[in-house]
């Protein structure tokens, strides 16, 4: 069987892969800074907001071909996660970015209501 040239994914014909963090495929993104802010979410016991984050994640990943901006989005997505990951995060700079999120994705309602969720358990948790 030869190479497909249409693959969008890994050829492999022998060897292994050990990765930490792998995408592949048409506008996929591996998000390392993501999994850190979850464990580091994890041991400070808030487990509401790393819930949050992950359904804002998820629900920019679904939307990512709707969005004008995806990667500004995913970018500024980031930076909460990164902020999150301190010891003594920001409120204001996570709900700054997460309002600005919300203004970004306009009339994609389910990111919309994920940022707000998130900047809301913020106020909330920390």
């Amino acid at each position: 069987m030869g190479k497909d040239s249409r693959n969008e994914g890994i050829y492999m014909t022998g060897g292994s892969i050990n990765a930490d963090q792998m995408a592949v495929g048409r506008s996929a993104q591996a998000t390392k800074i993501l999994s850190t802010a979850n464990d580091a979410l994890e041991q400070k016991g808030l487990t509401e907001i790393r819930d949050k984050l992950d359904e804002l994640l998820k629900e920019i990943t679904a939307h990512a071909d709707s969005l004008h901006n995806p990667d500004e989005v995913l970018d500024s997505t980031k930076a909460v996660a990164e902020e999150l990951s301190k010891d003594k995060p920001n409120k204001l700079t996570i709900t700054g970015i997460l309002n600005g999120i919300v203004e970004s994705v306009g009339s994609i309602a389910r990111i919309a209501t994920a940022a707000d969720s998130l900047a809301k358990a913020v106020m909330l948790f920390l």
